[in-house]
Parts: structure tokens; sequence; C-alpha cells
């Protein structure tokens, strides 16, 4: 069985209020990711997406919190979950349909 875990892309957090600059070099830092979580303290509160920060960098608010642009209420799956169960719970409910995902 192969664990979602084994899968996923391992990239830094970043907290809530962490400048959107900030969030773009962690990006650069790692580069294959295409969205980070966001928390509040040790806690997931949303994802951001590499694409939102971009635009935000070129709309000229790279100093605002990340916070403020991140997709809140993320997928928030259990790294000893299998990737089976997380991609046929996923197909299963239209809902959950989402580019990104945090694995804890």
């Amino acid at each position: 069985m192969t664990f979602i875990a084994s899968i996923a892309d391992h990239a830094p957090a970043v907290q809530a209020d962490t400048e959107v600059f900030r969030v773009d070099q962690a990006f650069q830092e790692a580069p294959e990711s295409r969205a980070l979580a966001v928390c509040v303290d040790s806690r997931v509160v949303g994802v951001i997406e590499r694409d939102s920060v971009a635009k935000a960098m070129l709309g000229g608010f790279s100093n605002s919190a990340v916070g403020a642009l991140m997709l809140s209420d993320p997928l928030i799956v259990d790294a000893c979950c299998s990737a089976e169960d997380v991609c046929r719970d996923l197909l299963a409910d239209r809902e959950l349909r989402r580019d990104a995902y945090v694995v804890t």
C-alpha cells in the first residue's frame, strides 16, 4: 500500500502573517510545489497557490499578508492515509475537487 505522505510534495508551511514576497521566496526554494500550507501557529488554516503569489507580486501587493490571499478551509489529509483512499474520496465527492491539499 502506498501512503499519501510518500508521494506528496514536501514543502515548507508559512504563517498567515508572512508577507507575500517572503512566500514568493519560499516557492523559489521549492520549485516543484504548486501550493504551500498556511498556518496560524501550528494549525493549518489555508493554502496559498503559486499563481496567487505571482499575481500579487505583479499587482504590487508584495508586502501584504499571505493570509489575505489564501484559500481557506483546505482539504487536510492524514499522512497515514493510503493514496488510493484519498484519490477515491476526491473523485467520489465533487465538492472536494481541489488542486491542492495539505498532508499532516
